[in-house]
């Protein structure tokens, strides 16, 4: 939670003294583990933080969230007996980009949501890992926060197949005229050797598919996010 909110290769350390003015604040969706329905059960009592939740009583807790409530409010207030195991690969992932300014769904919107799936195909990649669901949020400018998931067809890390699935979740909300102000994607991630590349007689499929080692080396040497895709580009630095 602290890493997506941090910069490309950035780090952002939390003080156990810091763990509840980092996370209280935070809306309840954003609770690693969390699911949407238990987030909508959560709202319409009025839990809408992080901090609110790690307050209840944990009889209510429990009867509101289930067999799951202890864990989850236990992590609400940044205690996770889990394990730690090095060298272990992430089960779940997420990268998220904050609009300058409130955003409506338009190309400015888009290339932002261009952008976050362009990254985190690369970043995927450079893990050996392939994406077999994904979750986007979209953080409105009234401060709710809308979720919607989607299991891709067959697990992977190809920038276009990620592109489909989360322009359709995205779609799926018919924000209209609704102010964005970020977007985060979540994806439950498996091992690379998982996924596999359906041979197609598309040509500019394939074109795309070959391209995308040349992209992430040009992108390793220069820069994350130097090269990609031209309607990325849009409103970059803020203008339109």
């Amino acid at each position: 939670m602290a890493s997506a909110r941090t910069d490309r290769g950035g780090v952002l350390v939390v003080e156990s003294e810091e763990t509840e003015q980092f996370l209280g604040p935070l809306p309840v969706g954003e609770l690693y583990g969390i699911r949407r329905a238990q987030c909508e059960q959560l709202r319409h009592l009025g839990v809408e933080t992080i901090g609110q939740l790690a307050g209840l009583p944990a009889a209510t807790a429990l009867q509101i969230l289930g067999r799951h409530g202890r864990a989850l409010q236990e992590r609400a207030r940044g205690i996770d007996h889990r394990a730690v195991r090095p060298g272990r690969t992430a089960a779940s992932m997420s990268v998220r980009t904050h609009f300058p300014r409130d955003a409506l769904d338009g190309p400015y919107a888009r290339a932002g949501l261009l952008r976050l799936v362009v990254e985190f195909a690369a970043l995927l990649r450079s893990r050996g890992q392939a994406a077999r669901a994904v979750t986007l949020v979209v953080g409105m400018a009234d401060q709710r926060d809308l979720s919607r998931g989607r299991l891709l067809p067959s697990p992977s890390a190809h920038t276009d197949d990620l592109r489909q699935t989360v322009h359709g979740v995205f779609d799926s909300f018919g924000l209209q005229r609704a102010r964005m102000r970020r977007i985060t994607l979540v994806a439950e991630a498996v091992d690379g050797g998982q996924a596999y590349t359906q041979l197609t007689l598309d040509r500019r499929r394939e074109a795309r598919l070959r391209v995308e080692p040349v992209v992430d080396a040009l992108n390793r040497r220069f820069g994350p996010g130097k090269v990609g895709p031209a309607a990325s580009f849009v409103g970059r630095d803020g203008g339109s």
